[in-house]
């Protein structure tokens, strides 16, 4: 899919590869996030609950929530943050 066809909808689209095992640091996002894991398995830490994501798991996450995960197997995912203004 071409995400620049989004705009102005769309801020930011990418895959995010990451090597397990991994911590990725607490984040505030300003803008609402889907996240898709593409591929291997990660915890989702989401205002204090543990999600387990693996292959086709879709994550939908707000603005000003914090959250952060743990790669348990290498794994990729696409995000795709919207741009709220």
């Amino acid at each position: 899919m071409d995400f620049k066809s989004l705009k102005p909808y769309v801020r930011q689209a990418l895959e995010q590869r990451v090597k397990a095992p991994a911590e990725l640091p607490i984040r505030w996002l300003v803008a609402y996030q889907i996240a898709i894991i593409t591929e291997g398995e990660a915890i989702m830490h989401l205002d204090d609950v543990s999600h387990k994501m693996s292959k086709g798991s879709v994550a939908f996450i707000p603005p000003n929530v914090a959250h952060r995960y743990t790669v348990t197997s290498d794994h990729s995912k696409l995000i795709v943050v919207f741009d709220t203004n």
